[in-house]
């Protein structure tokens, strides 16, 4: 059984029991990515790649509490430089030509 105890965008929390002996799978239907994490019980779990899309545990028998968590890596904070640099290389191109669509012409003296 799995009862989830806690969903957020970045978290899944969930409380379970295993009745078969050898223990089951929890898959997570949800897009895989290197970037999440895992624990059981508080301790570090490896993520399986579950039906070439989801994420999965294994639960040994018995009751467990599951916590799944993203983690950004380099690359997440790196897109985010990016596009602010981006951002601002497009704003320096769109005032650029807005200076040479408007040229400073000297005012006439009487």
């Amino acid at each position: 059984t799995v009862q989830v105890t806690r969903f957020t965008l970045d978290e899944l929390v969930a409380q379970t029991r295993v009745a078969t002996p050898d223990g089951a799978w929890l898959v997570y239907a949800d897009a895989f990515h290197p970037g999440w994490r895992a624990t059981v019980d508080d301790r570090d779990a490896p993520i399986a790649e579950a039906n070439l899309a989801f994420k999965a545990v294994w639960l040994p028998r018995g009751d467990h509490v599951v916590r799944f968590w993203f983690q950004p890596g380099l690359s997440y904070y790196a897109s985010y430089a990016l596009a602010v640099f981006g951002a601002a290389c497009g704003l320096a191109l769109l005032a650029g030509f807005g200076v040479a669509a408007f040229p400073h012409r000297p005012s006439a003296t009487r």
